[in-house]
């Protein structure tokens, strides 16, 4: 009897061994199933922050390259400025001095002066 019970116990030693085995491989199976879902998912957003990051470095390098043209036409605007106010200067001047002008008015002023 002893053997009877030996052996009794044994099987069911060994059929709880099986059923928490087959527990585990079904907890493992089920952790795999986590697994993939994550990585998936990871995948996902890595996909989704590079594509964000490729937009953004493209609607960066666009407003880049607007301020440059701004920044141009400004400049030659300016430019443009400066020149045209050296050129009425040197348009007055050519007109007082090239033309006799000033030499005209002093002239005039003399003959005031003295005729007076």
């Amino acid at each position: 009897m002893e053997n009877q019970s030996v052996v009794k116990s044994m099987e069911s030693i060994v059929q709880d061994h099986e059923k928490r085995i087959l527990e585990l491989e079904k907890n493992y199976g089920e952790v795999r199933k986590e697994i993939t879902v994550i990585q998936t998912s990871q995948a996902k957003i890595e996909n989704m922050l590079f594509t964000q990051n490729t937009e953004q470095k493209e609607l960066i390098d666009k407003h880049q390259r607007e301020q440059t043209a701004l920044l141009d036409t400004l400049l030659q605007h300016t430019l443009g400025m400066k020149k045209d106010n050296n050129k009425q200067r040197k348009d007055i001047l050519v007109a007082l001095f090239g033309g006799g002008g000033i030499l005209f008015l002093l002239i005039e002023a003399l003959q005031k002066w003295i005729g007076g």
